[in-house]
């Protein structure tokens, strides 16, 4: 007996058939389909062969000895078409999920880039307004140490671009 234990419940296979489970709602109704057609252009092919003087026995008979040979290609051509049909269907399903993943994972990072670049923004409109507090509060100390008539010896606020980073030697 083969080893089915990689295989699951879809791929088992069953009798003569020997149609994958997953298969079968294609390949039944194919072959039907293919059975009839077959078996409707032999009694066609016998009934014009035969001619008018042929009976209804020697027409069956032709179509009844031909039978099994159109129904086993019935059978042949239904597994071919549904087994390479499936394939094909399943390497589209394979294609489609990966543009689909490729497509998400551009989004995620567009998204990403522009979360990054609005965080920036953030960042630097805080920045710049914390500086300018910074700017306003000595400037205030100078006016009032100017109203005042003292000297006023504060450095101004470092406006290097610093990103907000505290760049004295003792804070490190």
């Amino acid at each position: 007996m083969i080893e089915t234990e990689n295989r699951g419940a879809d791929d088992e296979r069953v009798s003569m058939w020997s149609v994958p489970r997953r298969f079968r709602a294609v390949y039944f109704p194919l072959f039907y389909f293919l059975g009839i057609i077959g078996i409707g252009w032999s009694v066609w092919y016998e009934a014009s062969r035969l001619g008018n003087e042929a009976s209804f026995h020697d027409l069956a008979s032709a179509v009844v000895l031909k039978a099994p040979a159109i129904l086993l290609t019935a059978a042949f051509v239904s597994l071919v078409i549904t087994e390479g049909s499936m394939v094909l269907a399943e390497m589209v399903g394979d294609y489609l999920r990966k543009r689909n993943a490729r497509i998400e994972a551009a989004a995620r990072a567009k998204g990403r880039a522009e979360g990054l670049a609005e965080g920036r923004a953030e960042g630097r409109a805080e920045g710049a307004s914390q500086m300018s507090q910074k700017w306003a509060k000595w400037n205030r100390k100078r006016r009032e140490a100017a109203e005042r008539g003292e000297d006023f010896d504060e450095p101004p606020p470092d406006s290097s671009p610093n990103n907000g980073v505290n760049n004295n030697k003792s804070s490190g």
